[in-house]
């Protein structure tokens, strides 16, 4: 079935083509598996980084790139 260009996602292709959104390796499996999580004095960071990250992304379509090729891109809501 085909989307229409609007229901793309970027967050979506990005995850297809490159796989896991995560700025830190600990984040790329379901469930963390580092040894040091508990002690991490970061790991709030990087999960709130993370949910940046993909709700950015996943907030802008490939209609939004085409509508903003040109000017300064906008994030639309």
């Amino acid at each position: 079935m085909t989307k229409k260009i609007e229901d793309y996602r970027v967050g979506d292709i990005l995850r297809v083509t490159e796989g896991k959104l995560a700025p830190v390796a600990c984040l790329e499996d379901e469930e963390n598996q580092c040894s040091r999580v508990r002690d991490c004095a970061a790991i709030d960071l990087w999960e709130g980084l993370q949910e940046v990250i993909e709700n950015y992304l996943d907030g802008i379509t490939l209609q939004d790139l085409l509508d903003n090729r040109n000017k300064h891109f906008v994030r639309s809501e």
